[in-house]
């Protein structure tokens, strides 16, 4: 499972705004999606591996996770916090322990960490860590919605994709940015983001000696990060600029 986890996150781009492409159908695969959409992608690469694979909303229903099953072990993963390796979720359950997997982006040598706890009665917590440039020391990762935590319910795991849920998830969240996430060769984490109000891009890269690295980009270089993107995701570099044009009217409306 480790190997498909592996591929998956280095072949599968992260983005907060596919959803606006899908009530007209408007093609959108290289640039791959957000939770919801790579949850399901990565249940179908999972199942037709041999893998039981169940769907589990966070008790707030704004997240989703993957439950996986083979040869009675169970495993809890996440396809959106860019997770190396499965957690034995039985072992967390049955012995209120704690589990702590690798992730990526990897700084200075050092993998982020991906911490599983046993709250309750099948209950269970999931958070991110990254190391913060020096040896040892970790800090907790944060998303627009603040520290990334996740908390599920195991008896909430269901067979069916909750496709319901996930259009009214994604037409409640307002953005205030658009964000494009690759993995490179690496291990670290590239994204490119765009304010909504202000239409400005910025490049962030996280991993690697350096930790992270966050700077706006000038409008000369846009074209320049936007072909090189356009590269590595197979797409024409009018056709990316026109997404994020495109996502970007949608998010303003």
């Amino acid at each position: 499972m480790d190997q498909i986890l592996h591929k998956f996150e280095r072949e599968t781009p992260y983005n907060n705004f596919c959803h606006f492409f899908e009530a007209d159908q408007f093609p959108y695969e290289k640039l791959g999606g957000n939770c919801f959409y790579r949850a399901r992608k990565l249940a179908e690469v999972l199942r037709v591996a041999g893998y039981k694979v169940k769907f589990i909303l966070t008790e707030d229903q704004m997240h989703i996770g993957l439950i996986v099953t083979k040869n009675r072990q169970t495993f809890y993963i996440d396809s959106s916090l860019m997770q190396l390796e499965p957690a034995n979720i039985n072992t967390v359950l049955r012995e209120d322990d704690i589990s702590i997997m690798e992730a990526l982006p990897v700084i200075n040598g050092s993998p982020s960490q991906i911490c599983i706890g046993h709250i309750s009665n099948g209950r269970f917590s999931v958070q991110k860590s990254i190391p913060n440039g020096r040896e040892g020391e970790y800090v907790l990762a944060t998303n627009a919605n603040g520290e990334v935590l996740y908390v599920y319910d195991i008896r909430d795991a269901s067979s069916r994709f909750p496709d319901n849920i996930a259009k009214q998830v994604q037409g409640a969240v307002g953005l205030t940015e658009l964000t494009l996430r690759l993995v490179q060769s690496r291990g670290n984490e590239l994204r490119i983001n765009r304010n909504v109000s202000s239409g400005v891009f910025q490049l962030v890269k996280i991993g690697g000696s350096k930790g992270s690295i966050r700077r706006t980009l000038q409008p000369i270089e846009v074209p320049i990060v936007m072909q090189s993107l356009s590269e590595r995701l197979g797409l024409e570099i009018d056709d990316l600029i026109g997404y994020f044009h495109r996502a970007i009217v949608m998010a303003r409306r």
